[in-house]
């Protein structure tokens, strides 16, 4: 009599542990690499009714997942990481990942087209923040998360999540660290209204001096809407300038705003750190490298990508859940733009 194949007799064939084993022929959590593998090898040895009826693949495994952006991505540091870290845990699973950009006067047909030919299972888009764009990609019916989102998505619905970092609380905690060290003139250099990332990094700002009893001063913020050339010095400069003064801390919407307000301040011969913080957000090379180093708050960047693929498995698992908002915990860096302040007043 043929001898029935074990549990234990898989995991030595693989040289795998009987527990991983017993996962992966119970339907829990083991990467879909081993999963495959364990299940091919049952097949093979003849383990119980495997060797008459093959298990069915999931719906999220070992298929195809589309990067969207609206710019090209391999061009700065940040989109970089995300990337990396996405084709982690793509890889983790078994998913193909395909890339396309889908500009605001990119023709629809031609994407469902793509999507059609390529068979994809889900969207992961990145740097789309108008309600038009989103509704477009939206209006395809694939599972979709997207990398932060337009300002004001509240009533937005679908198979869609959201995966951003920990805004609010990360800038709120971030301020309330510089008003224990004496700031208590803020300004927001940003446009809040350019997506929900800025938003929140305006509302944490807001809820750290509203926790601490300190008002917030507009007449100080510079928060005109994306045609305003936050990346020109100059420009920056000039803005200040008409201000009725400056504020002890500047928290900027991101590393790269944060960056030309340095150098703004330089101009104006103003960038005195014994008086004068400055708060970036992202951390992103070159605030390490700036003179004086920015401070600012750190994501994850691969995390960040490696939760969006999670999510997006979820949501393709699961199409009928309710959509989903999930921030990634950012952390306060400290360097040379956030000294402690000396209350000695302006000249």
């Amino acid at each position: 009599m043929k001898k029935a194949i074990t549990l234990n007799d898989i995991a030595c064939a693989l040289h795998l542990s009987r527990n991983t084993v017993s996962k992966a022929l119970n339907g829990k959590y083991v990467p879909a690499k081993t999963r495959r593998l364990v299940l091919d090898t049952a097949v093979r040895m003849g383990y119980k009714s495997f060797d008459v009826i093959a298990p069915e693949k999931s719906a999220a495994e070992e298929g195809k997942i589309l990067i969207l952006s609206s710019v090209p991505l391999i061009s700065a540091n940040y989109y970089i990481y995300l990337i990396r870290g996405i084709m982690s845990e793509a890889e983790g699973h078994s998913l193909e990942v395909l890339q396309y950009i889908f500009r605001p006067n990119s023709d629809l047909e031609t994407l469902k087209e793509y999507i059609r030919q390529f068979d994809v299972n889900g969207i992961i888009c990145i740097e789309f923040f108008t309600r038009r764009s989103a509704d477009k990609i939206l209006s395809l019916g694939i599972p979709t998360v997207f990398m932060d989102h337009f300002y004001g998505d509240e009533d937005l619905n679908g198979e869609y999540d959201i995966v951003l970092p920990d805004n609010v609380n990360a800038v709120r905690s971030a301020c309330k660290k510089l008003i224990a060290a004496g700031a208590d003139d803020f300004s927001f250099i940003g446009n809040p209204r350019n997506c929900k990332s800025f938003y929140e990094r305006f509302l944490g700002m807001r809820e750290a001096l509203y926790e601490e009893g300190l008002p917030y001063s507009p007449e100080l913020s510079l928060t005109r809407d994306n045609s305003f050339p936050y990346g020109s010095a100059e420009a920056l400069a000039e803005a200040f300038s008409r201000f009725v003064r400056l504020p002890d801390c500047f928290v900027c919407a991101n590393d790269f705003i944060a960056l030309s307000v340095i150098d703004a301040l330089k101009q104006m011969k103003k960038l005195h750190l014994d008086k004068i913080n400055v708060l970036g957000f992202d951390n992103i090379p070159e605030s390490r490298l700036s003179s004086p180093k920015l401070s600012t708050i750190n994501i994850d960047k691969q995390v960040l990508g490696r939760q969006a693929v999670c999510t997006l498995m979820d949501r393709i698992s699961n199409p009928a859940l309710q959509s989903r908002t999930i921030g990634i915990f950012c952390n306060y860096i400290q360097r040379e733009t956030t000294m402690p302040l000396l209350r000695s007043p302006l000249v």
